[in-house]
């Protein structure tokens, strides 16, 4: 229990990929969180496996974004535990306009051709715009009190903030879990907040260079 009064900020993130949902099985995009679409049969095991591996973690919040699959990993997850939660939808996944639902190798195919300056039919923003506007939720992230906080949230933003975080693990020399792809479903991996800062200031400069 921090006393009253005690000034606090988060000095650990617990990033997690949600587990699988119904989309991912399909191949099919989802940016519209009002869309439902929860976890498969495996995917509820594969979250009960993360809050086995959380079982010892002392955890203070748990981020998630506003769609049901990140919501029902922390359900899960958390079952049984007394756990603060906090949706931050300015981490949602981006909406795909036009290619909502469709296959996402259609919106690649299109990103090939049309670079990410364009605006994705549908959307009225480009992707590199829709890019820029996750930092801001970093920066709440970085801004909330609680000392340890597990953010459960989607495979393209944990490995893009995943992989800065192991470029800057190689340049000191020191060991990283990550691995250059996308991110395995429910499994968890620490932050800390002196690295995600440095995340930010580098994604800032240039957001491309981990996508």
């Amino acid at each position: 229990m921090v006393p009253s009064g005690t000034v606090t900020a988060v000095e650990r993130l617990i990033l997690a990929r949600h587990a699988e949902s119904v989309f991912n099985v399909r191949g099919v995009l989802n940016g519209d969180p009002s869309v439902p679409g929860g976890l498969t049969e495996r995917g509820r095991e594969q979250a009960r496996r993360l809050g086995r591996l959380l079982a010892d973690e002392p955890l203070d919040l748990c981020a998630t974004t506003a769609f049901e699959r990140t919501r029902e990993t922390a359900d899960l997850a958390l079952e049984g535990r007394t756990v603060p939660r906090l949706v931050v939808r300015e981490l949602d996944d981006p909406p795909n306009g036009d290619f909502e639902l469709r296959p996402a190798t259609e919106l690649a195919r299109w990103r090939e051709h049309n670079g990410p300056d364009v605006p994705i039919p549908g959307t009225g923003r480009s992707e590199r715009e829709h890019v820029l506007a996750l930092l801001p939720g970093v920066d709440l992230l970085l801004a909330r009190p609680e000392p340890t906080v597990v953010a459960i949230f989607h495979g393209w933003f944990v490995g893009w903030i995943a992989k800065a975080v192991m470029d800057g693990r190689h340049a000191s020399g020191a060991s990283s879990p990550y691995p250059r792809t996308t991110p395995e479903h429910a499994t968890p991996s620490a932050v800390t907040r002196e690295e995600l800062e440095q995340v930010v200031h580098a994604l800032r400069r240039d957001p491309y260079r981990y996508l």
